[in-house]
């Protein structure tokens, strides 16, 4: 029986825009399994995937009778979606039903994951592990290797130099809300056109940006007597008009 595939490549951020939008009404998992290519390796794919390699995967599992494949493939570039995330894939024979499948593209036992172009699959393989354990409601310790699957053959995936104890807590890490100290004040002048004046550290404290005071007065001109954290709304006052952008955690605060 044929069945379709998404085919598409996303960059973190948007792929955790893409997984927000999907419903799992008709189906959710309990949690998610972690593989490796091994064949294609790093070495055989140096540029990543392209999309005839996404379609040739394709015929791969339509030739092999499969009702589905793996639902991710990430490579150095980005995140692809192959099978529908809103649909059961097979991928581990005794976890199809129950869980989302994810190809990281190397060879693990022999290629380094911490380094190189390893490090970037290992970074896009996390923020798409964190985005999807957001989505189904699951902690990052309920993720599984596929070796531990009890009816695999593959008993090494993902490989010896993937660390389960290390992914778990790097999805942890990712799936936390960013720290208030992550916010940013761009502040824009007037005949300065489209370039920021400065883009300063802020924090948000109950809801409110706090800068830097003496960082705002070089940008700005207003005076400042001292060095404190204040609020920004109350230091530019009506001098500027403000803008949150929750998206990039960013200010926009544009002289009048």
């Amino acid at each position: 029986m044929a069945w379709d595939i998404v085919g598409r490549r996303f960059s973190d951020d948007d792929f955790a825009t893409y997984v927000d939008g999907l419903s799992l009404s008709r189906w959710k998992p309990d949690f998610i399994v972690l593989h490796n290519t091994a064949v294609p390796s790093l070495a055989q794919r140096p540029n990543g995937f392209t999309p005839q390699h996404i379609q040739n995967l394709h015929g791969f599992y339509l030739g092999k009778g499969w009702s589905g494949c793996p639902h991710l493939f990430v490579d150095q570039n980005g995140i692809w979606v192959l099978n529908p995330l809103t649909r059961k894939g097979v991928h581990s024979p005794s976890w199809n039903a129950v869980a989302w499948g994810i190809e990281m593209l190397g060879e693990y036992g022999s290629e380094p994951f911490d380094t190189g172009p390893g490090a970037m699959v290992r970074a896009n393989a996390v923020s798409a592990l964190a985005t999807l354990c957001k989505k189904g409601g699951f902690a990052a310790d309920t993720i599984r290797f596929h070796k531990e699957d009890p009816k695999t053959t593959h008993t090494t995936c993902p490989g010896k130099n993937v660390r389960k104890d290390q992914v778990i807590e790097a999805v942890r890490k990712a799936m936390q809300p960013p720290a208030a100290s992550d916010a940013k004040l761009v502040i824009y002048r007037q005949g300065m056109g489209d370039q920021p004046a400065a883009v300063i550290p802020a924090e948000l404290r109950g809801g409110a940006a706090h800068a830097s005071s003496a960082a705002m007065s070089s940008a700005t001109g207003i005076p400042s007597d001292e060095d404190r954290m204040v609020s920004v709304r109350s230091f530019l006052g009506s001098r500027y008009s403000l803008k949150w952008v929750a998206e990039s955690r960013k200010v926009f605060a544009v002289e009048k």
